[in-house]
């Protein structure tokens, strides 16, 4: 048996006997298909903690709750639009789950032309526009540039076109 009240804690009876309950908190963010395991102390009526029956409640959590939740479900790169582009592009991406990002343009010789975005971000869906200009703020010229995202371990690249 569970009871949740509006303070986000859980009152799960634990045990055959009606005389042990534990106390959980229950709105701790949970990655969508992952399981929730909380460390719940269980109280006997008596109040003491019975250390033999302190459960790990594992509530998995479904797939549609991080849908409703607007979290992404994969770590995406989309494509730039408008592309070709003259004066700016918007470039959008997904990340899953918090991670350092860093959303960088390149040209084809492999140089660094521009950093969009760095740092530490959490699980959602982004978007950057970049207006043309390099690291020194000049404008690139005409040509294929390519721009990388990293989030973590994640890696993507896609290719866009400056037309002057």
């Amino acid at each position: 048996m569970v009871v949740e009240n509006e303070t986000g804690y859980k009152i799960c009876h634990t045990s055959l006997c009606v005389s042990t309950w534990a106390v959980c908190r229950s709105d701790i963010p949970v990655q969508p298909g992952r399981q929730k395991r909380d460390r719940c102390p269980s109280v006997s009526f008596n109040g003491k903690e019975d250390r033999r029956t302190n459960p790990f409640l594992e509530t998995p959590v479904a797939e549609e709750e991080g849908k409703a939740a607007g979290i992404p479900q994969a770590f995406t790169l989309l494509q730039n639009h408008p592309n070709p582009f003259n004066s700016s592009t918007l470039i959008s991406y997904t990340l899953p789950e918090p991670a350092r990002v860093r959303l960088q343009v390149y040209n084809l010789l492999g140089q660094q032309v521009a950093t969009l975005a760095e740092g530490y971000q959490q699980a959602g869906s982004y978007q950057v526009r970049w207006d043309g200009k390099d690291k020194h703020g000049h404008p690139v010229p005409s040509g294929v540039y390519l721009y990388r995202l990293q989030a973590g371990e994640l890696k993507q690249t896609r290719r866009m076109t400056v037309l002057r």
